[in-house]
């Protein structure tokens, strides 16, 4: 990154500069042009602004301020300044780093319009914001004084070159280092090198040429602009920028531009030498979102800068219209990419590549060899013979392919995995036993997925996979380039079972990202990925996970399991091998178990993790503590969004040890314990609110919240409420001690009262409670009892399918096939609520039949129907429900339930032709008579 632009973003950071994209209002043919107001001069204007906190210097510990005064409908630049603080405004001296005008409604700036007032000097402004206002004309002496200011914003108003700049307007701004002009109007850049050829500490232009009508060539005035390094002609939105082609000499005199922005600018075509000027300065060049270039567009805009030295980054996402049609990526796409030298980064995002030709990769990698960053997310790409060669793009060390819609499980069953193997396949192996000094290694060279699933099986305690890739290798196995450091692949909707799989060439792999996807079962182990560092597995919607797992993860450092379904697997009480679920990884510093649903933890999960620096498990429904913790690490511990209601004396002393151990000196140990609903009621909660108060631990609660004593709410905002809090509750079990007797004694009365009661009952309703149960009992065991059916199946349906039902099931089944059907537009009782007659029907039917749509997923009595039909099934155990699906739904809309309901019930789909209606209405027929 150039100094200039480090220096620019410390300034932003420095006076707390914020940036967003406004609207503004369409710019009126009338308003002034000659730099007068009629109104503007003759009345004093007050801006009643606010500033933000005073901060210190960096250097001298000077007391500023960033004075905002936008959205306040002025239309002059105001005469004096009013401050709207909590704080003293002494403080600010007369000083201030920035000054927001922004959003408000100049439309010109006269001679001194920014001119020292009593309490705002403005030759020490850094910062002036003037974007989104209806400026039209800017006088010559308009920024006289600001002979400090680095950052002009003009964002977004109604300038047009040369009309609306009065020669000599920038001269005054010896230091400016930032100009901003975009989203006004250029037709061209005729004579603006001569307006700005002055500026010479400026670094970064901003500027959008638009309907271009004459020169666009940056003058030989900018031949001055020595420290000129950041050019970006960038659009924020669609015909900011309008360029159509970029001629051949437009940066003939911009000699030592680093970074060129064409983002987003309609551009068609680019001259061959457009950037031959550049070839030994630019490092970076973005020609995103320029929907009809195309990589045929593309290497000719890139012929200019052949065989470069010095351009690190291209950016080229976005190049194809969304509109067309799908594309095959070709070797000769990276005609001239490949011969830039030190080429490191590119994007190739949203470009709807579909798929890649086999000579991209095969039988030499066409990539640039010093191409370490690839990005390809958003693309449709699908599963082809390309991925076979994909590892021979060896030298790539970062790649993004997130939000694809592969159709290709990376983790699929090429052999037997279910610990059988066939002597055929065994045969086949190369197996050499060579001795260890401490163990035996089997070295294996694989032939075949199932070789290696053999060995393991056989001895998994020494197992140790030497896995290189090669062209047979890759046509059974996953290889990945064997420099690749991050893996991307989140967002694809990729539905799998993580089974048990061998990766080969990922002995450098560090960072594995597959989040977003539907991996919902992880069975594992997942070999030849010993080095990975981190692993993020989040919103996956997982629900199973196997103990074997995580044992080919031994180094891992990181990992991210939130937002999966994996509550029950971590309970004991459910789960027996619970506590050995994360028994190989020793070696780590966090893990984010938030909004797993998890209610219960085993006491030794997390005992080996003797390096745990970060835990997260917020967001679950954890009502006590029972997990222990070893790690000396540990500085950060959120079980926030829990229901907790105190925390153990054990986890309380553990936390106040690691305030003073070695490993955490010059960091704070934090508890976040927002959220959770803390009691204050009872006696034996009282430790622990000492130890809040008390405790050197950072314990984190948010604003506004309390704790409940007595049934009311006591507040916990600050440590006064805390206080306040404790005091209460000792006096209130200080004095405790009589009341015991008193609740003891009534509570045996009370107990002895409703025993009686309850027996009282019991016996009057004796044969009533008899009936009931041997009724209910006869319904689920007498044999033959489908005889007492009184309708072959309900039909429940929405109600926009009303006709449908009438017109195409009822003639198909009752009339064709012969069957009874219940329809609650039709055969409901009078006089009967319509949630009774419909539990009545699904009860007295064979089948139940739901015809879902869109409409159904929405309807409250579908889902009642639904929902009965699923527990008269369970509460009868016999499989009644029927799903016919009448159109595609969208899997990743679905609500979890549903998706189960799915998941677990026989489904017919409605045909969309018609010639397989007959079919269809004989398959359904069968099923209801099943």
């Amino acid at each position: 990154m150039p100094g200039a632009h480090i220096l620019f973003l410390f300034n932003l950071a420095y006076c707390g500069v914020s940036f967003a994209i406004h609207s503004f209002e369409e710019c009126n043919t009338t308003g002034p042009r000659n730099g007068t107001l009629s109104t503007c001069g003759k009345n004093t204007t007050i801006a009643k602004c606010f500033y933000d906190l005073n901060i210190t210097h960096a250097y001298n510990y000077e007391i500023n301020a960033y004075i905002r005064c936008s959205r306040l409908n002025l239309s002059c630049i105001p005469d004096k300044y009013e401050f709207y603080t909590t704080i003293n405004t002494t403080t600010l001296n007369g000083k201030a780093c920035g000054l927001d005008l922004s959003h408000n409604l100049f439309e010109a700036l006269p001679n001194n319009a920014f001119h020292d007032t009593t309490n705002l000097t403005f030759s020490n402004l850094l910062n002036l914001h003037l974007n989104e206002n209806r400026l039209r004309f800017l006088s010559s002496n308009a920024f006289n004084g600001l002979i400090h200011l680095e950052y002009l914003n003009l964002t977004g108003n109604c300038l047009e070159w040369k009309s609306s700049f009065q020669y000599g307007v920038f001269n005054a701004l010896k230091s400016i280092q930032v100009i901003n002009l975009k989203r006004n109007r250029f037709n061209n850049f005729t004579d603006l090198d001569i307006e700005l050829q002055n500026l010479t500490s400026l670094t970064m232009l901003y500027i959008n040429p638009s309907n271009i009508t004459g020169n666009l060539t940056f003058g030989p005035g900018f031949l001055n602009l020595k420290n000129l390094t950041i050019i970006s002609l960038a659009g924020f939105r669609n015909n900011d920028c309008s360029v159509n082609q970029i001629p051949e000499g437009i940066f003939e005199n911009t000699v030592n531009v680093k970074n060129i922005s064409l983002r987003e600018c309609n551009i068609i075509d680019v001259h061959v030498k457009a950037f031959f000027p550049l070839k030994a300065t630019l490092e970076e060049l973005d020609m995103s979102y320029n929907r009809q270039l195309n990589f045929t567009g593309l290497n000719k805009a890139l012929e200019g800068l052949k065989f470069s030295s010095v351009l690190k980054t291209l950016r080229a996402t976005k190049i194809y219209s969304e509109l067309g049609l799908g594309i095959e990526f070709q070797a000769d796409y990276l005609k001239t990419i490949k011969t830039l030298q030190n080429i490191e980064t590119l994007n190739i995002d949203l470009n709807k590549i579909e798929v890649m030709n086999d000579a991209v990769f095969y039988p030499e990698s066409q990539w640039p060899p010093s191409l370490r960053n690839l990005t390809l997310a958003g693309n449709r790409l699908t599963a082809g013979e390309y991925m076979t060669y994909g590892f021979m793009a060896e030298n790539i060390t970062n790649l993004d392919m997130s939000r694809q819609h592969l159709n290709y499980d990376p983790f699929a069953e090429y052999g037997r995995m279910d610990g059988t193997f066939d002597e055929k396949h065994a045969l086949r192996r190369e197996v050499r036993n060579s001795q260890n000094t401490n163990t035996n290694t089997f070295i294996i060279f694989f032939r075949n997925t199932t070789d290696w699933w053999f060995v393991f099986m056989t001895n998994p305690e020494v197992f140790n996979e030497t896995c290189e890739c090669d062209v047979n290798i890759s046509k059974s196995l996953v290889c990945l380039p064997k420099n690749m450091g991050t893996l991307k692949w989140r967002e694809s909707f990729i539905y799998s079972t993580i089974s048990p799989a061998l990766i080969c060439g990922a002995s450098r792999l560090k960072n594995l990202d597959i989040s977003f996807n539907l991996f919902i079962t992880w069975q594992g182990p997942v070999l030849g990925l010993a080095n990975l560092e981190s692993l993020d597995l989040s919103e996956n919607y997982a629900k199973e996970l196997k103990k074997e797992f995580f044992l080919g993860f031994p180094n891992l450092l990181h990992l991210n399991i939130s937002g999966n379904m994996l509550g029950r697997c971590f309970s004991p009480a459910v789960n027996n091998e619970s506590h050995l679920l994360f028994a190989n990884l020793n070696s780590m510093r966090s893990i984010d178990m938030s909004l797993l649903k998890i209610f219960d933890l085993p006491d030794s999960l997390f005992r080996n993790m003797s390096q745990l620096e970060k835990l997260n498990l917020s967001n679950n429904y954890l009502t006590t503590w029972t997990t222990d913790l070893q790690s000396q690490c540990l500085y950060h511990l959120d079980v926030s969004g829990n229901k907790l209601a105190t925390l153990p004396e054990n986890l309380t002393t553990y936390l106040e040890t690691l305030t003073t151990n070695n490993c955490n000196q010059g960091r704070n140990v934090t508890l976040v314990l927002s959220y959770n609903p803390l009691e204050c009621s009872s006696c034996d909660k009282l430790p622990f609110l000492k130890w809040v108060l008390d405790t050197k631990v950072n314990v984190h609660r948010e604003q506004h919240e309390f704790c409940l004593f007595e049934g009311g709410k006591q507040p916990l905002s600050t440590r006064a409420d805390f206080r306040k809090a404790i005091d209460r509750l000792s006096s209130y079990c200080s004095d405790r001690s009589w009341q015991s007797w008193v609740i003891g004694s009534a509570s045996a009365i009370f107990g002895v009262f409703c025993t009686a009661c309850f027996g009282t009952v019991v016996y009057k309703n004796r044969w009533k409670l008899r009936y009931m149960y041997y009724n209910r009992k006869r319904r689920h065991t007498i044999k033959g009892f489908e005889h007492l059916f009184s309708n072959d199946a309900i039909i429940s349906y929405a109600k926009g399918r009303a006709s449908f039902i009438k017109n195409k099931v009822v003639p198909a089944l009752e009339k064709n096939h012969g069957l009874k059907l219940w329809l609650v537009d039709r055969d409901s009782m009078p006089g009967v609520s319509v949630a009774e007659d419909v539990v009545h029907a699904i009860y007295s039917s064979r089948k139940t039949v739901l015809f879902i749509d869109d409409e159904y997923l929405t309807s409250s009595w579908c889902d009642y129907d639904m929902n009965m039909a699923r527990i008269e099934s369970l509460e009868s155990k016999r499989d009644l429900i029927i799903v016919v699906l009448m159109e595609k739904l969208q899997l990743e809309y679905l609500p979890l339930k549903v998706m189960r309901f799915l998941r677990n019930e026989r489904s017919l789909e409605y045909p969309d032709d018609d010639q397989y209606l007959e079919t269809f209405w004989t398959n359904l027929a069968f099923e209801i008579n099943s």
